[in-house]
């Protein structure tokens, strides 16, 4: 049973939540749905499934669909995480406020996006990421998707 309220839009949006492993499943998932005609009027996301959303925004069929769920099944743990303890040592040593650069993410971010610009996406997509200085949400849709992507996708004390 689906519920309408007044002064709600009726088309189907995408909400992708985070949870770092979960990326892989949002993608199994969004293969299935786009395979099926799925196409989501507006599509948000945070942390991992901000990536999965940006994504999708610019490829919103079923071809993006197969295109993100490759990309998930081809990334291998050396390739998006690389913790060398040394450096981290290092880092903890040296007091620096993070312990594992971003690298990884920004690479794969530049790689799968080729036009950073909320504007020039197929489907409006909206990024969500929290502030640490004043813990409040913030909500990206205009300007740079990837900088919206990675900071919505920082773990302050973890990531540079």
């Amino acid at each position: 049973m689906w519920f309408k309220r007044n002064g709600h839009h009726e088309e189907p949006a995408l909400v992708l939540s985070g949870g770092g492993a979960m990326g892989a499943l949002q993608a199994g998932i969004l293969r299935v749905l786009t395979r099926r005609g799925f196409r989501p009027s507006r599509i948000v996301g945070t942390s991992v499934g901000a990536l999965n959303a940006a994504f999708l925004a610019f490829h919103p069929g079923e071809t993006g669909g197969e295109m993100l769920a490759n990309v998930w099944q081809n990334l291998q743990n050396e390739h998006y995480l690389r913790i060398n303890p040394v450096r981290v040592a290092l880092r903890i040593a040296s007091r620096k406020l993070y312990l594992v650069e971003n690298d990884f993410l920004q690479k794969l971010i530049a790689e799968h996006i080729v036009i950073d610009d909320f504007s020039a996406t197929e489907v409006p997509l909206y990024i969500a990421a929290t502030s640490l200085a004043n813990a409040r949400k913030h909500v990206f849709s205009e300007g740079s998707v990837s900088q919206a992507v990675l900071a919505s996708s920082a773990i302050p004390g973890i990531f540079s």
